[in-house]
């Protein structure tokens, strides 16, 4: 989300080659059929990753 779904500057910031980080949203949207190229799915991803830090 940083990287306003920029897969260089997230790849960038992540310090990781892009096709690492398409491979790694792609097997995101695998596991759970939401995929983080889309701007809904990304949010609902990210409110979800925030749900489980509360709970953890």
């Amino acid at each position: 989300m940083d990287a306003n779904g920029n897969l260089v500057h997230a790849a960038t910031n992540l310090h990781i080659h892009r096709n690492t980080l398409s491979y790694q949203l792609n097997k995101i949207h695998e596991e759970t059929g939401l995929n983080p190229r889309n701007f809904k799915d990304l949010v609902e991803l990210y409110i979800g990753s925030l749900l489980i830090k509360l709970n953890s």
